[in-house]
């Protein structure tokens, strides 16, 4: 049955379940923008940290600011008005954050992921800063409409969504690895085609030119003033302005006025333009070691920062021939190799110099036959590729569409009707991913401590035997959990000196099947992972040891003193725990009490090591 509903009051948003509060962003968030610290490029030492700007990572360097779990959500140049793109982050690493990009710390009360997902999907005209492009100020970050549905609600939302996403996620990723993979295939076709020809059996030989490489025989090899003069000639008012393309080529007709500043230097006086002619080969000065290269093939003229070339004698050159070979990537370096400039920025390629780089030339019948092959061939790869761009953009509108039927309540998350039925070691797996994403484990052990902790914590586990090791409980079957991790490819361990884990495709979809399971359970697991997080390997290892002989102690039945606990532990745990600091013990133990981390009294007494358990760790 469809559940009630009501206006919420905001116009983007409409309609909104009965039961969700509206309420301000800036009541749920405490922004932590006054700890941000832009550095320039130059002054930047190269790190592992990310390097956060208005929408992404620009770079990465070797310090932080942050280490917690934050949303970073745009200030300034970010993409408010594309909806393809995201204005929200998440992040739970060691990061450093420059002044364009704001640094959330969303409370308690609210899901952080749900809050991604909703902070990319406001309609944000009504919070931009008119008089600044595309500027969030905090003032009007603060005012933000915010959507609340009770918290075990938007947890519920957000799982749905990321489960959803990923799977779109992968989709757009595959599509768009399949545009990258036609655009190679396209610009072999123009290489084979523009170096060696089209036409099959033929003897090759050296062109003596190292970016050419092998022609066939009958080719030659000229210089471009051997086969073009510059064209100086001042455009009319009655020929339309044409542009050259780094994607592709010359244009045929006149440009947009709202493209024209941003594409050439504007003057009022048309005739001050350089006059092109059908057959002209035209290129961009400042662009031409990015391939800026077009035959025209129509009358019309360009910008004065443009060169102008005509075939020296008319009938024996293709010029769009030229352009698929000076197009290619062994030109484009050529091109660079021969402008001049400080920077890449600054480099301009000058006619003097342009004009005596070596090209092959096959016969004008042939240049026809390739130029002719060459337009059809690309012509039918663009039409794939136009559609699976337009696919791109029809993935992205449904995802869009998704996420704001969910975070404004539009559709309802559905209801699982099957029976769970997930195997042991699936369920550990699923708590070792969770572990992952929350603390980002420094290796095994440490991921271990936090396992354990949640066993003897929650009461959820009484089946695990927990052994004594030196570095605290140890589950002997953890290769078992990481071996299922790696079979439903959420995650995987690198098994060298010390084991790492790294997150695999179908990462994102293991919280659907963990919230199943876990829902109830995850507000212990995320304080626990909160608590550990910060701490060495050494430290965990204390705080699991301590609480594995507290719960031993409930299960004998005894309610021991802090004292009784540290003594155990220096006593009887291993050998080596009775060198260490008693004073360590002491306070390890004082903070998991402050922290009321308190163990359950459920489970199995952990057993000493024994041979046993030493064959089962080889």
């Amino acid at each position: 049955m469809a559940r009630a509903m009501k206006d919420s009051g905001i116009e983007w948003i409409g309609e909104i379940p009965e039961g969700w509060m509206v309420s301000k962003l800036q009541y749920f968030i405490d922004c932590y923008d006054g700890r941000r610290v832009p550095v320039d490029a130059a002054e930047r030492t190269p790190g592992p940290y990310p390097y956060w700007g208005a929408g992404s990572i620009m770079d990465y360097v070797n310090d932080y600011l942050f280490d917690e779990e934050l949303l970073l959500l745009g200030e300034d140049g970010a993409p408010f008005f594309d909806y393809t793109r995201p204005v929200a982050f998440y992040s739970n690493e060691k990061i450093w954050v420059n002044n364009h990009i704001h640094v959330l710390k969303p409370h308690a009360d609210i899901c952080i992921k749900y809050l991604l997902h909703y902070l990319n999907n406001v309609d944000y005209k009504s919070y931009i800063n008119g008089s600044i492009l595309n500027k969030l100020t905090q003032s009007n970050m603060n005012k933000i409409a915010l959507l609340l549905p009770p918290v075990s609600e938007q947890q519920i939302i957000a799982d749905y969504l990321d489960t959803e996403c990923a799977k779109i996620d992968a989709v757009i990723e595959q599509t768009r690895a399949s545009i990258e993979e036609y655009k190679k295939l396209k610009q072999s076709v123009i290489t084979q085609s523009v170096t060696k020809g089209i036409r099959p059996g033929r003897r090759m030989v050296n062109s003596g030119v190292d970016w050419i490489g092998q022609i066939p025989d009958e080719w030659a090899v000229f210089r471009i003033a051997n086969l073009y003069d510059e064209r100086n000639e001042r455009g009319t008012d009655d020929l339309p302005i044409l542009t050259v393309s780094i994607n592709t080529g010359i244009s045929d007709h006149e440009i947009p006025d709202e493209e024209k500043d941003r594409v050439v230097v504007r003057s009022e006086d048309r005739t001050l333009y350089k006059r092109v002619c059908p057959g002209d080969l035209v290129y961009n000065m400042m662009r031409a070691w990015q391939g800026a290269f077009g035959a025209a093939r129509v009358d019309g003229m360009v910008s004065p920062a443009y060169v102008v070339a005509k075939p020296k004698t008319p009938g024996i050159l293709d010029s769009r021939y030229i352009e698929a070979l000076l197009r290619t990537p062994a030109a484009i370096e050529e091109m660079h190799r021969y402008s001049r400039g400080i920077t890449d920025f600054r480099l301009r390629l000058y006619w003097p110099e342009f004009k005596n780089i070596c090209v092959c030339v096959p016969s004008v019948k042939e240049q026809i036959e390739i130029a002719d092959y060459i337009d059809a061939k690309a012509a039918e790869i663009d039409a794939l590729i136009q559609k699976k761009q337009q696919f791109l953009v029809e993935l992205e509108s449904y995802k869009k569409a998704l996420i704001f039927e969910y975070v404004t309540g539009k559709k309802e998350v559905p209801h699982q009707q099957e029976t769970l039925s997930i195997k042991f070691i699936d369920m550990r797996a699923l708590l070792m991913c969770r572990i992952i994403e929350l603390m980002k484990p420094k290796g095994r052990i440490h991921l271990l401590k936090a396992l354990y902790a949640i066993d003897c914590l929650s009461g959820l586990n009484n089946q695990t035997q927990y052994v004594r090791y030196t570095h605290g409980p140890y589950d002997t079957r953890i290769e078992e959990y990481e071996t299922a991790m790696a079979k439903h490819g959420w995650a995987f361990s690198n098994r060298g000196a010390a084991v790492e884990y790294r997150r695999g495709k179908t990462f994102a979809e293991y919280r659907g099947l963990y919230q199943r399971c876990f829902h109830d359970l995850d507000p212990l697991v995320r304080k626990i992972c909160s608590f550990l997080k910060p701490m060495k390997t050494s430290q965990a290892e204390r705080v699991a040891t301590l609480l594995a002989v507290w719960n031993d102690f409930l299960l004998d039945g005894a309610t021991p003193t802090d004292k009784e606990i540290v003594q155990e532990v220096r006593s009887h745990w291993t050998p080596n725990k009775a060198h260490s600091e008693e004073a360590t013990w002491f306070d390890t133990l004082r903070k998991i009490k402050d922290n009321n981390l308190v163990p359950r009294g459920i489970g199995l007494h952990t057993a000493p090591k024994t041979e046993k358990y030493r064959r089962d760790m080889s």
